[in-house]
């Protein structure tokens, strides 16, 4: 049976790193503008949901997504609607 290759300098690497958490620093204003247009929402209502759910940029757009989505749906409801005959229109 043969012996494993001694590796040299094994003790000089440092085990693997988890990634780093993507995180939103709402007191710098170029933060605040890249992430408010990468959510589609205004720099407001993104300090608001970092202020409510911190600022871990995951759980701030689980924050924002069902506004946007509400409204997201509201206007396709009006686009898919609004060239239908109202009531008054109709013969």
């Amino acid at each position: 049976m043969t012996e494993p290759t001694p590796r040299p300098f094994m003790h000089l690497v440092k085990p693997s790193q988890t990634p780093a958490v993507p995180r939103i620093n709402v007191t710098e204003l170029y933060s605040v503008r890249e992430w408010s247009s990468r959510y589609g929402c205004t720099p407001t209502e993104l300090r608001a949901a970092v202020a409510a759910g911190g600022n871990v940029a995951a759980d701030v757009e689980r924050h924002l997504r069902p506004e946007r989505d509400k409204e997201l749906d509201r206007a396709a409801l009006r686009e898919a609607f609004s060239d239908q005959p109202t009531v008054d229109d109709r013969p």
